[in-house]
């Protein structure tokens, strides 16, 4: 007998039936549950001088909204009553600890990321004003010339050109003893004292000749040479002072007691320009000659980073709108070595400190400073 043949609607109707067969729960994909976002990590406020932050410790934030010691932290603490009914017990303290919080004054502590040993000894101060700014610095290099004179009987001081030469107008005659101090340019253009180029001729008529500096002790430039030979001839000047005045370390570099620079749009300090020859590593050159400068005037003299970072203190200043992008890529963003010559300083046993106002520092996050995932940054924001 024939085999009777499915039909095309039996086909169709056992199709619909397995369809709609119910799975078994074993064969059932379990629903994922919805992943929960993260926090969104919020941009420091640039408000924040009007929302006090101290800054403690490597990477500890204290947010201060009120100060509940207006003269600063008591130097006695303790012998109250507890809420458990015990006396506290009493703490002194052997000095003074100032800790007023200034409301012109923010402070942080940069870890300097791109360092495989990090770096302890660095923060930046952010001020509410480049006036503020400037009184600060001026107070600073006074306080750091009264403490050298003291322990070893002299100051010596290297200054860059530019901006920073009016932030330091404010020093003042009468706050030391300015005949113990000698003065250095970390660079300088070749050219005459007189002419509007030169930076010793500008330091000097806004503020070195009223201090009263003792001759022969504020270290100028030859103009007359050409750049090679004052290179060489400013380098022997400073090899010709003895180790009381100019102290060698264990490398035979000479320790400053402090190094002032500004730094370029370009992240340049000194006359230390991104990817030249002059940011190699020069143990035997104390002083190099700078030739096709990328800045006018194109012939120039500069200390090597040797000697910028063998110093006791080194202040890093920014100020203005037009510095925050470079501050902002030095500070926050890794780049390769010679790329951004600030990022190369670094001193080997002294401190640096970044002075910089609200404007060239608002596009840094420092909330950001202690999150390792996002440190060093790969692109700017």
């Amino acid at each position: 007998a024939a085999k009777p043949v499915a039909s095309n609607k039996d086909k169709d109707n056992k199709a619909e039936a397995a369809a709609a067969k119910p799975v078994a729960s074993k064969e059932r994909k379990k629903a994922k549950p919805p992943k929960k976002k993260k926090p969104e990590k919020k941009p420091w406020p640039l408000s924040r001088n009007t929302n006090p932050v101290s800054t403690t410790g490597k990477t500890h934030y204290n947010i201060i909204e009120t100060s509940q010691w207006k003269t600063g932290v008591p130097t006695v603490m303790g012998g109250h009553m507890m809420p458990s009914g015990d006396v506290a017990p009493v703490c002194t303290s052997p000095t003074t600890i100032e800790d007023i919080y200034d409301t012109k004054t923010t402070q942080f502590v940069h870890p300097f990321h791109y360092y495989e040993d990090g770096m302890e000894q660095s923060k930046v101060m952010v001020y509410s004003s480049k006036q503020s700014l400037g009184d600060s610095l001026v107070s600073d290099v006074t306080e750091a010339a009264k403490e050298a004179i003291k322990q070893t009987g002299k100051f010596t001081v290297a200054l860059s050109g530019g901006s920073l030469i009016n932030l330091l107008a404010g020093l003042d005659a009468s706050a030391l003893d300015w005949s113990k101090v000698h003065v250095f340019w970390v660079d300088e253009r070749l050219t005459p004292l007189e002419s509007e180029d030169s930076s010793a001729g500008t330091a000097k008529r806004v503020f070195l000749d009223k201090l009263g500096l003792a001759e022969g002790q504020h270290y100028t430039i030859d103009a007359s040479l050409p750049v090679d030979q004052a290179a060489r001839a400013y380098e022997g000047r400073m090899l010709a002072l003895s180790g009381e005045v100019l102290p060698r370390n264990a490398s035979g570099l000479p320790v400053l007691d402090m190094v002032l620079l500004g730094m370029g749009p370009d992240g340049h300090v000194a006359s230390l320009f991104p990817n030249r020859k002059e940011l190699a590593e020069n143990p035997q050159s104390w002083i190099l000659p700078v030739q096709n400068s990328p800045k006018p005037p194109s012939e120039r003299i500069t200390m090597t980073l040797d000697i910028l970072n063998a110093a006791k203190k080194v202040g890093l200043v920014a100020a203005g709108k037009g510095k925050a992008e470079i501050v902002q890529r030095v500070l926050e963003h890794q780049s390769l070595p010679g790329a951004l010559p600030a990022q190369l300083v670094k001193p080997t046993d002294g401190s640096l400190t970044w002075y910089l106002d609200t404007e060239s520092a608002s596009d840094i996050s420092p909330s950001t400073w202690e999150d390792k995932k996002a440190w060093p940054r790969n692109q700017i924001e």
